[in-house]
């Protein structure tokens, strides 16, 4: 009588959660090791801008700062749980592998235990390593360690990339490291958001596009905020004689 009582009070919550959303669908489940999704967004947000994705081999994701990168992460696996726990999806339709779900997006280092922001996302990073299994496994991995220097950064998410390549998954990870991008392109298929400026505003349309990242915002953020115009041209100098070295 309790679990029937319990499985009725779930029914009913599930019930009043999709009155109250824009759309959804009922999720389609397959053998196929991919994920398929159509028109998908985040529950939490008050106007959410749809994208589409088929996630069916590992994807690298770059782009401008606020640009849609990590709530995408956060979109696709949140309606993978959606989808295997209550049977919805936020989407037009939904289609997915059944498999564990893990992620490393939401990071803090601790003053208490001595552990530094890298330290915090190394041990999350080796705890997904070392939980994986024969069974389906979906990664998602915000901004990997972001936490390190760029060398150190890209030799390391190299050889995530890499070791996870050869193992029963499929990983979605975003970065800010263009060169990161450049190196990973050969066994990842490469998406990009993007933003625009305009008088002195920076405008994001948050759709998911094919292809490495064309345009970038940082030094945009600063003009936004006031920064001393001397801050801004020294940044767009010293960029220009980076960017001219790689």
């Amino acid at each position: 009588m309790y679990c029937q009582n319990s499985s009725l009070n779930i029914n009913g919550k599930s019930l009043n959660y999709e009155i109250a959303l824009d759309y959804f669908c009922r999720p389609t489940f397959s053998t196929s090791k991919e994920l398929t999704a159509k028109q998908i967004y985040h529950l939490l947000l008050t106007e959410p801008v749809a994208n589409s994705i088929d996630f069916k081999e590992n994807i690298l994701i770059g782009g401008d700062n606020a640009s849609g990168k990590s709530t995408f992460l956060r979109t696709v696996a949140v309606n993978i749980v959606l989808a295997q726990s209550i049977n919805i999806a936020l989407a037009n339709e939904f289609s997915m592998q059944h498999g564990n779900i893990f992620t490393l997006i939401k990071v803090q280092d601790s003053i208490s235990r001595g552990e530094s922001y890298f330290m915090a996302e190394s041990r999350i990073v080796k705890s997904i390593l070392d939980r994986l299994n024969n069974e389906q496994n979906y990664i998602f991995l915000d901004e990997i360690f972001r936490g390190t220097n760029a060398v150190e950064r890209i030799g390391a998410a190299i050889g995530i990339m890499q070791w996870l390549n050869n193992h029963n998954c499929l990983y979605m990870i975003s970065t800010h490291d263009l060169n990161l991008i450049e190196l990973a392109k050969d066994w990842n298929e490469t998406y990009h958001f993007t933003s625009s400026f305009i008088n002195n505003k920076i405008i994001y349309d948050y759709k998911i596009k094919s292809g490495k990242p064309q345009t970038s915002n940082a030094v945009n953020i600063l003009k936004t905020l006031s920064y001393p115009s001397e801050v801004v041209t020294v940044a767009q100098d010293t960029i220009k004689i980076v960017n001219s070295n790689f």
